[in-house]
């Protein structure tokens, strides 16, 4: 009875799973008819006046594994939204202009990126994103710019895979800017407002050029990263007396490299630096307070302020100028390569200090300086000094009247 009750249960079972797998193949039949495999649909190719008529929503295809093809500069002149998802991809030479009467907000989600890429996975394959705009609306959040650079989109800027200019406003949050040819972002003096957090800067020649202006300084902070470039260094352009409102210079993960003479502007400006930020100085630099503006450069022992010469010979910078500076401190730094011989005066001195300026200078150490470390010019002048250290000092043999530090 055993035995046989065990042969019957085996038929049954037997029967019950080639009826299931019967099922299953006539189920998977009927539900792929005649539709296309998931994520094969061709992407949409727009055309270069796409934007410039009417308002537009880029859409994001799940079929699709590309949404969009772009082979142009697409001018940008009203309101466009690109929602979460969405992938462009970029022909040789096109990029996007968000122009002076027209937006952007591409507002991904971590989940759901929004990508722009080129055609072609090499930098410099399209030419990149250009923000020309005041809109108060542009807004990028999780987007993934990569492979521009190749070329520049518009006067004034130059390749990079995003650039901001002509009294741009746009906020950036966690958004990442790679494998350019050139910089990852290029910012000019005439924006307005730029508000960049929590992003990335890598696999780019060089992760950023800025104008330095004090809104654009703050668009330069901790929670980005700049590192992992061929280059790593955040590049800053400056002209005398730019800064014109209280600034502060923060810290980054990388140094910064400093072009053209910087000034504050007279009347109770303050030029604030952090603690840990590290600028090589590019030849002929010089760096001069105004009238009545105060410069507080105040590193720590353990996170000194470091102003060294992008060229690293004696003189190749031209040093620190305190013109009639007030309340000023000087603490914690290393000065190197300063003491050229193209200052306004206090000539071929690191620090030059004239006419009623009052400062601290404590902890501060010069190396390989041309001229003499510290010269003090004129009447007036208020200036304690503590804990000041020199090596290498006046390579250039200087006539040494009024060096205080020779």
């Amino acid at each position: 009875m055993r035995t046989k009750f065990s042969k019957i249960k085996t038929n049954k079972w037997h029967f019950i799973v080639v009826l299931a797998l019967m099922v299953m193949s006539c189920s998977k039949d009927d539900s792929e008819g005649p539709t296309s495999p998931v994520g094969t649909n061709p992407p949409t190719e727009l055309a270069c006046d796409y934007f410039l008529e009417e308002s537009r929503t880029l859409v994001n295809d799940p079929e699709a594994p590309v949404d969009y093809v772009i082979d142009c500069i697409a001018r940008i002149k009203n309101d466009v939204i690109i929602e979460p998802g969405v992938v462009i991809n970029f022909d040789t030479g096109a990029g996007l202009k968000i122009e002076e009467d027209g937006s952007m907000v591409a507002v991904g989600t971590a989940d759901k990126p929004i990508l722009f890429t080129g055609v072609d996975k090499a930098p410099g394959a399209w030419a990149g994103v250009a923000f020309l705009s005041p809109n108060v609306n542009n807004k990028m959040e999780y987007v993934t710019i990569e492979y521009g650079g190749g070329e520049k989109i518009h006067a004034n800027v130059r390749p990079a895979n995003i650039t901001v200019s002509y009294d741009t406003r746009l906020e950036i949050n966690n958004c990442t800017f790679r494998s350019s040819e050139e910089y990852g972002m290029f910012v000019y003096s005439n924006t307005q407002e730029l508000y960049v957090n929590n992003s990335v800067f890598t696999k780019n020649a060089i992760p950023v050029f800025s104008d330095m202006t004090p809104q654009l300084l703050t668009a330069l902070n901790a929670s980005n990263d700049y590192s992992g470039n061929d280059d790593d260094r955040v590049y800053l352009r400056s002209h005398s007396t730019i800064i014109t409102t209280d600034a502060t210079w923060q810290k980054i993960n990388v140094p910064y490299v400093l072009s053209g003479n910087l000034g504050t502007a007279e009347d109770l400006t303050t030029l604030t630096v952090e603690p840990g930020v590290h600028v090589f100085v590019a030849f002929g630099t010089e760096i001069e307070s105004g009238d009545q503006t105060s410069f507080q450069f105040v590193g720590t022992q353990q996170d000194p302020i470091i102003f060294e010469g992008a060229d690293p010979t004696t003189g190749s910078w031209d040093g620190f100028r305190l013109h009639n500076a007030v309340n000023s401190k000087m603490e914690h730094m290393i000065i190197a390569h300063a003491g050229g011989t193209n200052q306004t005066f206090a000539h071929e001195s690191a620090i030059g200090i004239k006419y009623g300026t009052t400062v601290e200078l404590n902890n501060i150490h010069f190396r390989d300086i041309y001229g003499c470390a510290l010269k003090i010019v004129g009447n007036g002048n208020d200036v304690l000094m503590n804990n000041i250290s020199t090596d290498n000092i006046n390579t250039g043999g200087v006539d040494l009247t009024d060096c205080v530090i020779p």
